[in-house]
């Protein structure tokens, strides 16, 4: 889905329409909702005394995950630059172990296995 992607936080956007979450858009289109609710979990696995207030707040890793989601299509983008350039100018040869990764990554983002190099997951 091309970008510009937002992510935004919404009350009652969760997985349960009762909790909130980052809501990553694309224009109109919905990407994907990042519930804050799953990471109270990961932090206290068997929910025990977790108040409402508490489920319904912005997880800071909530936000972080979101707003790197969001910025998926400029960052493929650049990446894309980048490896033009790259080519242009002959980094290939002088900068092997970073377009390496920049390819890694590009291929990864487009599920294109067309560079057998890889980047650690």
């Amino acid at each position: 889905t091309p970008g510009p992607w937002s992510a935004t936080y919404e009350e009652n956007a969760g997985y349960d329409a009762m909790s909130s979450g980052y809501v990553v858009m694309a224009g109109s289109q919905e990407i994907v909702t990042v519930d804050v609710t799953a990471m109270l979990y990961l932090d206290n696995p068997l929910g025990i005394d977790v108040p409402w207030e508490t489920r319904n707040a912005p997880h800071p890793v909530s936000a972080a995950n979101a707003h790197l989601i969001a910025a998926a299509p400029e960052m493929l983008y650049a990446l894309q630059v980048v490896e033009g350039h790259a080519h242009g100018q002959g980094w290939d040869d002088r900068c092997t172990a970073v377009m390496n990764l920049v390819r890694a990554a590009i291929c990864k983002a487009t599920e294109s296995d067309s560079h057998p190099e890889s980047a650690p997951s």
